[in-house]
């Protein structure tokens, strides 16, 4: 039983860290159980429990990721990118060779080239690129715009100019970022009576107050 614990509490701690695989599990098991020279039904017992933890650890820790699928069509297109291992948004790009010019306070629809689908329970938030909101006074109009997972027509980014001066969109420029969500569907229910909180139905500015 003594070994049987030393084993479970080495081999956890390697699962939590998820720095071990399947077959590394079975080779340091084997290695225990010629060091230790113990039963071979008291460690089989205990490697296909731990087998099976550490296959399920895995599978949580490293869930398959969405498959979003783009359509291969005739004209040029840019797939999004991400720009950095950490970045939650993927840069979208205006893929005509034409300028298109967005005078102040004017809106724009901007094409992209770009028919996708989502896959179901998900949405693609559009949003500003902030280097272009605070350099260029450039922004979404409906941000975050919403492309639901039905949609499979071409996505157009709103493009609106705050600033003073015109600004001009040209070639393989980065005019947004797209960002997968996860979308929960709610339920409906009516009632006669709401539960009571302590706010109510305090409204605007009401949280300046307290």
């Amino acid at each position: 039983m003594h070994i049987n614990k030393l084993i479970v509490n080495y081999v956890t701690k390697f699962i939590k860290n998820q720095s071990i695989t399947l077959p590394l599990l079975v080779i340091v098991f084997g290695l225990l159980m010629f060091w230790f020279d113990a039963a071979p039904t008291d460690f089989l017992t205990v490697l296909l429990c731990l087998s099976l933890m550490g296959y399920l650890f895995h599978l949580k820790a490293n869930p398959e990721p969405p498959i979003i699928s783009f359509l291969n069509t005739p004209e040029h297109f840019k797939l999004p990118e991400y720009k950095t291992m950490g970045a939650s948004g993927m840069d979208v790009y205006y893929v005509k060779n034409d300028t298109i010019e967005v005078n102040p306070l004017e809106r724009v629809l901007i094409p992209t080239g770009l028919f996708i689908s989502i896959p179901e329970g998900y949405e693609l938030q559009v949003r500003p690129r902030s280097g272009l909101a605070w350099e260029k006074g450039i922004t979404v109009l409906n941000s975050p715009g919403t492309i639901d997972c039905d949609y499979t027509g071409e996505i157009k980014i709103i493009l609106v100019n705050h600033s003073k001066v015109p600004f001009s969109v040209s070639y393989m420029d980065s005019i947004a970022q797209l960002v997968l969500c996860k979308v929960e569907k709610a339920k409906f229910d009516i009632v006669d009576v709401l539960p009571p909180t302590k706010r109510g139905d305090g409204g605007f500015g009401h949280t300046n107050k307290l």
